[in-house]
């Protein structure tokens, strides 16, 4: 690769890797925290940070590589979210029945902005509602195993287990839950 580092958008080398980085990821938007197949990586800290510097290479290094839906990945740009790799279990929760994200308020305080930059995208945007209802949808009407919304969907997965009261009437025997 020549020096790209003054170029208008760095170049799609991660193509050639997007199975490799989408295993890596478990197929799990690193935003969105559902299950999307062939999507794209996300450069973290993004290009027209690292444009026309000498960490310009950064840009096409593992350390800076997130797996995200490609719609996800553009309302992103350049503003700053939370780093997938920092980010504890904890922080975010999935309202039910309503499917909104919200943050739990158990955060470093220097993530504020970052958590709020991301709840403004993800929230309740049109596109992950409809995929997380769907999902909602498929568990109630017994399509999809309480196992395999852990895995597609584990925020709702665990959102379903922290509140039972939602759970399929075998998985809330199953687990002894709602007692």
């Amino acid at each position: 690769m020549g020096d790209n580092r003054h170029a208008e958008r760095p170049a799609p080398l991660w193509r050639s890797f997007r199975d490799e980085i989408g295993a890596a990821f478990g197929y799990i938007c690193c935003y969105t925290v559902v299950y999307v197949a062939n999507r794209e990586a996300d450069h973290f800290v993004p290009w027209t940070k690292l444009r026309g510097t000498d960490q310009a290479r950064a840009a096409y290094e593992w350390p800076n590589i997130r797996y995200a839906d490609a719609w996800i990945n553009r309302a992103k740009g350049s503003t700053r979210f939370p780093d997938p790799f920092v980010v504890q279990d904890d922080w975010f929760e999935l309202l039910l029945p309503s499917l909104e994200l919200a943050s739990t308020g158990r955060h470093p305080p220097e993530e504020d902005a970052a958590i709020q930059n991301l709840l403004q995208v993800v929230r309740s945007d049109p596109r992950i509602m409809k995929t997380r209802r769907s999902y909602f949808r498929q568990y109630k009407e017994g399509i999809r195993s309480l196992e395999l919304v852990d895995e597609e969907a584990p925020l709702l997965g665990r959102a379903l287990r922290a509140q039972p009261d939602f759970l399929n009437p075998a998985d809330r025997t199953r687990l002894g839950a709602g007692r």
